[in-house]
């Protein structure tokens, strides 16, 4: 596979999950879906990385679509969770390839682990999607890009750190905020069918639509806010 179909195939299952969430939560199998998209596009952050000519371009592209794209993610979310504020996905991609190009300045390992924490912490603070373990998996798809093994080990553990241990700690809760999150806990470890995926990956870019994503990532939040609100309501 070339990268562009990956991205594709990233776009699909992130769009699959944004219906799930904001047009039909019910349908679980939706969510189930879309647990592969965030994995997909931290891999694809991580490949512009090694890749990318002008690192600093692509980080600064990721915060302008990240800062365009808040208000129609933020009205959204308004509906199904009012009163919650989040940021989005590309404010993550943003942090974790921020740490990536500071991480590169130094040689010391304890700079870089401390880089990364700051990263994930500030990730977390924010209430960027995915958090801290956004970041972490976005940093580490870099650091073991070409050693699959490590990748699987490493994105296993995260997923095991962040969603499997809270989800054993609160499973006994009553609340429904609990029981949502847990919902979602319970299928994140399907997030490593992005395995699949990466080890097809023929090094090749594919077709040339370096902007699809930052346009269609917006356009995508404003149509299903549009739907939601005048064909749905």
């Amino acid at each position: 596979m070339t990268a562009f179909q990956i991205k594709l195939v990233a776009i699909i299952t992130m769009v699959i999950d944004h219906i799930g969430i904001f047009l039909f939560p019910q349908l679980i199998i939706l969510r189930i879906i879309g647990r592969l998209s965030f994995s997909l596009f931290a891999w694809l952050i991580a490949n512009g990385a090694h890749h990318s000519k002008n690192k600093m371009h692509y980080l600064m592209r990721l915060l302008i679509v990240g800062v365009i794209s808040q208000i129609p993610y933020s009205a959204l979310y308004q509906i199904v969770q009012p009163g919650e504020f989040h940021l989005n996905i590309f404010f993550t991609l943003f942090l974790g390839l921020g740490a990536i190009i500071l991480c590169k300045k130094y040689t010391a390992l304890i700079t870089k682990l401390l880089i990364v924490a700051a990263f994930s912490l500030i990730a977390l603070i924010l209430q960027c999607e995915y958090g801290a373990a956004g970041v972490l998996s976005i940093f580490f798809f870099y650091i073991y890009f070409k050693d699959f093994k490590m990748i699987l080990f490493t994105q296993s553990l995260i997923i095991f750190a962040f969603y499997t241990i809270p989800l054993s700690i609160f499973i006994f809760s009553n609340t429904s905020k609990v029981i949502y999150i847990n919902s979602i806990q319970l299928i994140q470890p399907l997030a490593l069918l992005f395995f699949v995926f990466i080890v097809r990956y023929n090094l090749k870019e594919g077709t040339r639509i370096k902007r699809l994503l930052y346009f269609f990532y917006p356009l995508h939040l404003l149509i299903i806010y549009f739907v939601k609100n005048l064909v749905l309501k």
